[in-house]
């Protein structure tokens, strides 16, 4: 599969795993509910490229300047460490500044209404799908045909879109 796809399939399959964790264990506070209610596909969108923009900025980190190639077998860890390292730097700097924020945009006051209900555990559940899209994209660019990846990522895309509208 290619990779543009083998990644997008990674981002998709990450928010499909968080919204059916989400919905079904009723965990990650109110305003987490409140974003997909309010903001539906377009929330759904901008976490799935938020990934997806992380692991794509890794992976050409790994492959540009530690030189690394997708075959070689310290690979994968590189990138999963070097996504974890981008998420977990935005993350904080984006937190810093959102607590000095004193705008008046909904979207801002609810990541803000968001950091202070769940803290650092953002954290913790960021690093988790940026791994998960890291697996996925990881374990469909080497081995899974075009064929089964454009279902997956359908099947995934599908599934996951109904769940951002069941809450």
């Amino acid at each position: 599969m290619r990779p543009e796809l083998s990644l997008l399939l990674g981002g998709v399959v990450a928010e499909l795993a968080t919204l059916f964790l989400l919905y079904q264990t009723g965990r990650g506070g109110k305003a987490v509910r409140t974003w997909y209610k309010r903001y539906g596909v377009g929330a759904y969108a901008i976490d799935i490229l938020s990934a997806v923009f992380c692991v794509c900025v890794a992976r050409e980190i790994v492959l540009s300047l530690l030189k690394k190639k997708e075959d070689d077998p310290s690979f994968f860890l590189l990138l999963c460490s070097v996504s974890v390292a981008i998420q977990m730097a935005h993350d904080l700097l984006f937190g810093a500044w959102l607590r000095g924020y004193e705008g008046d945009s909904p979207i801002l006051l609810l990541f803000k209404e968001y950091a202070s209900e769940v803290g650092a555990t953002i954290l913790v559940a960021d690093a988790l799908i940026i791994l998960c899209t890291c697996l996925v994209f990881h374990l469909s660019s080497s081995g899974m045909g075009h064929g089964p990846g454009l279902a997956a990522f359908s099947l995934s895309a599908y599934t996951s879109l109904l769940l951002v509208h069941s809450f």
